[in-house]
């Protein structure tokens, strides 16, 4: 994939995280043994509660201090992650009082986009991936003039999503 990328002409981009013009190259990624980590994991042994819908963080001055459950239960908690999501995470800081004009201001939800995507199937000869290599490795992006910092992606995913199953191309716009 990224032989073929350089072939047609598209630029390197070594570093998918460092804000560079639009190319290709390897995606960062959290995983162990090819199985991606997530923020529940990454963060044990410390207690992770699911279907806990969390109204609110809480703060002692700027400290977070706990969260406030739906139903109105308050969890205290010396630390507090927030793993919500790209969606419920910004909802989530600006309902307690983290965002652009409220009471500590920062840049929450600016810059977000959509990933709207399809999937192409695709057969390969080539022999499978190494059971420890992650998912999708390998992205192209490239301006098609709505966005400098890169407007399309593609991504090579390597293994296939059930097994036996065919490989994928994800094809996406960022806007």
């Amino acid at each position: 994939f990224l032989d073929a990328a350089r072939r047609l002409g598209f630029a390197e981009e070594p570093d998918k995280n460092a804000g560079s013009a639009p190319g290709v190259g390897l995606v960062p990624g959290n995983s162990v043994d090819g199985v991606r980590i997530d923020a529940a994991t990454a963060y044990r042994p410390r207690t992770v509660r699911g279907d806990a819908p969390v109204e609110r963080v809480l703060f002692d001055g700027d400290r977070a201090r706990g969260v406030e459950l739906a139903g109105g239960e308050v969890v205290e908690a010396g630390e507090v992650v927030i793993a919500a999501g790209a969606i419920g995470t910004p909802r989530l800081l600006m309902r307690s009082g983290i965002g652009p004009g409220l009471r500590v201001d920062l840049p929450v939800g600016r810059g977000f986009s959509d990933h709207p995507a399809v999937f192409l199937p695709f057969a390969d000869t080539d022999p499978p991936a190494h059971p420890h290599a992650p998912g999708s490795p390998v992205a192209l992006n490239w301006d098609a003039g709505a966005d400098p910092a890169g407007d399309v992606e593609v991504l090579a995913f390597v293994r296939p999503f059930v097994a036996g199953g065919p490989l994928h191309l994800m094809c996406a716009l960022q806007h």
